[in-house]
Formats: structure tokens, sequence, C-alpha cells
């Protein structure tokens, strides 16, 4: 499961970059997304 730890941590990062950018939705959007692959 290293390729989901990688995706969850991409996903962070693309959080972040929208953050910065400004792009509230976007960032929310890859929040989620995120919580939901911990969570399975």
């Amino acid at each position: 499961m290293a390729s989901k730890t990688l995706v969850i941590l991409l996903l962070g990062a693309l959080a972040w970059q929208s953050l910065f950018s400004g792009n509230v939705l976007m960032a929310l959007f890859f929040i989620l997304f995120d919580l939901y692959l911990i969570s399975e």
C-alpha cells in the first residue's frame, strides 16, 4: 500500500498549493478526498 500513501501525500501537497493560490474550493475538495482515502 505504498502507492496509496504516495497518493495521500500528493493530494495533501495539491491542497496546500490550491490554498496558497487562493483556490479554497479546490483545496477543500483535495482535503475531503484525502480524508476519504485515509478512512478507507
